[in-house]
């Protein structure tokens, strides 16, 4: 299905986010994961109308076409929680089954804890409960290295955009947000130009300034080069 066709964008407090609003029900609120947005549950959509129930996805804060500020405080839980509950006000939703995967299911968790009568129904993928000695184990901390690596300010950056963004291509094996654009054409010089940028701003901003947002970095056009050559 297309997307785009069934998004509608919401103000909050100025800022606007896309969502996707299909079908009629009961409402369920798909949460995408890192990095994503809204299109990862494109196969979903069409599957959950067709058994009755109205499916809401939006883009979260720092992904796909959501606002990506680029202080941190914004994306400090109180607001993403926000924006998830102001989104669902916006759409006139009281209670909604909750779905959420990756950064999504995180998100998740502390949304089903902080408001549990907003919620009937929680469903959490691929990210344990808060406290689950999973998150202790040797296993999950080497597959959650990149979590202090992003913390690196300046060394991250310029990491995931050496040899042509050959580390960010290996790491996302190509999947995530940039994969509905696969054959758009890539403007490659002013990408490296927009990135370059961003890396001297935050350099002058100094190492307080990180952001969990992948957009910051482009990496929809970064891989389509990877692709293409």
């Amino acid at each position: 299905m297309e997307i785009d066709s069934v998004t509608k964008m919401i103000d909050l407090q100025g800022e606007q986010f896309p969502v996707v609003d299909f079908g009629a029900g009961p409402a369920v609120l798909l949460l995408h994961g890192f990095p994503d947005s809204r299109w990862l549950w494109r196969n979903q959509l069409p599957a959950l109308a067709a058994a009755g129930f109205r499916v809401i996805a939006p883009d979260l804060r720092g992904f796909g076409d959501a606002p990506r500020p680029i202080a941190v405080r914004p994306y400090r839980r109180p607001f993403l929680l926000a924006d998830v509950l102001g989104l669902l006000d916006a759409l006139g939703v009281q209670r909604a089954h909750l779905v959420g995967h990756d950064w999504g299911a995180a998100l998740t968790w502390w949304l089903a804890g902080a408001y549990p009568k907003r919620f009937d129904r929680v469903v959490a993928l691929s990210v344990g409960a808060p406290g689950n000695p999973g998150w202790n184990t040797i296993a999950q901390r080497e597959k959650s290295w990149y979590f202090d690596f992003f913390l690196k300010t300046g060394i991250a950056e310029a990491a995931l955009m050496a040899d042509n963004w050959q580390l960010f291509g290996e790491w996302s094996r190509s999947q995530g947000d940039h994969e509905r654009h696969p054959a758009r054409p890539c403007a490659v010089h002013r990408d490296h130009a927009a990135a370059r940028e961003l890396h001297q701003r935050r350099s002058r901003e100094g190492p307080g300034h990180r952001t969990t947002g992948h957009r910051d970095l482009r990496p929809d056009r970064a891989v389509c080069r990877l692709r293409l050559q």
